[in-house]
C-alpha cells in the first residue's frame, strides 16, 4: 500500500543495495545504493512498469555495482552526459558555447544553429550520445547528402528557412557536430569523439577571375541597366564594390560609413564581418579595406549611417534574390551577358 505522506523504501533481502521507492501517488522507482566514499550515492534505475520489471531492474542494478567496482561513478556519469541525448547536447552547446568561445562570431553561431536544428536533431536528436558510433554519423551524412532533411520550414512569424541537402551541406553539418563533440569532451561530458575518421570527398575549388575586358563590359552593363531602370542602383553599387575590393558579400551588405576609409578618417570594417582582420602593406601600415565613396561615384547621404541603405532609406542593405529582371527566367551561365 502507498504511504499517506512522504515515501517508503522497500529493500531487497537478497540483493544488497537494491530497493524500491514508493510515493503516496502510487509511483514506484527501482534504485540501487552504493558507497564509494563516506557518503552513499543513490542511482535511480527507472519507474516500475514498461520497460522495467523487477528482474530487469535487478540486472541493471547488478551492472551498476560492477561499474562501481571498476572505479566508475554511475550517478556522476549520468550527470556528465552519458544519458544525454543529441538534442539535449545541441541545446546545451548553443546555450553555453557562446559564453565560453567568445572569439567565435555571431554569424558562425547562426550557421551552427541551422546545421544542428535542421539536419542533426531531426535525424539523430533522440539518440543517446554515449550510444552513438561512427557508423551512425556516417549514415547521418549520407541522409543529408541524399536530401532527407531538405524542405521549407517556418522559423519566425514571417520567416522561412529553405533547407537543402547535398555534399556541401553534409560536410558543414558534420563539421558542426565534430566541433560540438570536441566541446563536450572539453567540458568532461564525453570521453571520445566518434566522428573522427569520417572522411568526405573533397570539393573542387571553384574560382572565377574576370579579365580586364570582362570587367569593363560588366561595368558598362551595370551603367546601362541603371540608366534604363532594369538594374537597381544599389545592386549595381554592391557589384562594383565586390569587384573592386574583393570583399565578401555580407561585409559590404552591412557596411557603415564609419567603417569606410576616407582621406581624413581611415577606418576598418567591424571584425564581426571582416574575417581577415586588419590589412597592412609591405611597410606595416594600415591600408584601405574599402574604397572612398567619392572615388567610386557613390553618393554619400550624410544623415544615413549605412553605406548601402535599404530601399526605404533606413537600415542597411537587404539582399534581393534577383539582381536584374532580365535574368529572372534565364538559365545559369556566364557572369557577362
Amino acid at each position: 500500500m502507498p504511504p499517506d505522506r512522504g515515501e517508503i523504501r522497500l529493500w531487497d533481502t537478497e540483493f544488497k543495495g537494491f530497493l524500491v521507492r514508493v510515493w503516496p501517488s502510487g509511483r514506484k522507482s527501482f534504485c540501487v545504493r552504493y558507497r564509494r566514499t563516506r557518503t552513499p550515492e543513490l542511482y535511480t534505475i527507472g519507474t516500475f512498469g514498461s520497460p522495467w520489471t523487477t528482474q530487469s531492474a535487478r540486472a541493471r542494478g547488478s551492472d551498476i555495482i560492477l561499474r562501481y567496482a571498476d572505479s566508475h561513478k554511475p550517478a556522476r556519469d549520468r550527470k556528465l552526459g552519458h544519458a544525454m541525448t543529441i538534442s539535449e547536447l545541441c541545446d546545451r552547446y548553443l546555450t553555453e558555447g557562446p559564453l565560453m568561445k567568445v572569439g567565435k562570431r555571431a554569424s558562425s553561431w547562426s550557421l551552427d544553429v541551422g546545421n544542428l536544428k535542421h539536419h542533426v536533431q531531426p535525424l539523430i536528436g533522440k539518440r543517446i550520445v554515449a550510444d552513438l558510433k561512427r557508423s551512425d554519423f556516417a549514415h547521418m551524412v549520407r541522409d543529408i547528402t541524399d536530401g532527407v532533411t531538405a524542405g521549407d520550414f517556418r522559423t519566425k512569424k514571417q520567416g522561412m528557412a529553405h533547407v537543402r541537402g547535398g555534399e556541401n551541406c553534409a560536410a558543414r553539418a558534420l563539421s558542426t557536430v565534430r566541433t560540438m563533440l570536441n566541446w563536450a569532451i572539453a567540458q568532461d561530458l564525453l570521453t571520445d569523439n566518434p566522428t573522427k575518421g569520417i572522411s568526405l570527398p573533397k570539393q573542387p575549388l571553384r574560382e572565377r577571375f574576370l579579365s580586364d575586358e570582362e570587367a569593363k563590359q560588366l561595368f558598362a552593363t551595370l551603367d546601362a541597366g541603371v540608366q534604363d531602370h532594369s538594374v537597381n542602383p544599389q545592386h549595381a553599387d554592391l557589384i562594383r564594390l565586390l569587384l573592386l575590393t574583393g570583399a565578401r558579400k555580407t561585409e559590404l551588405m552591412g557596411l557603415r560609413w564609419d567603417e569606410v576609409e576616407t582621406a581624413r578618417k581611415p577606418q576598418d570594417p567591424a571584425r564581426s564581418r571582416n574575417k581577415a582582420g586588419v590589412r597592412l602593406d609591405a611597410k606595416g601600415r594600415q591600408v584601405a579595406t574599402r574604397p572612398a565613396p567619392q572615388q567610386r561615384g557613390i553618393r554619400r547621404p550624410r544623415p544615413l549611417r549605412a553605406a548601402l541603405p535599404a530601399p526605404g532609406s533606413t537600415g542597411q542593405f537587404q539582399e534581393s534574390r534577383t539582381l536584374c529582371p532580365r535574368c529572372q527566367n534565364s538559365e545559369p551561365g556566364p557572369i557577362i551577358p
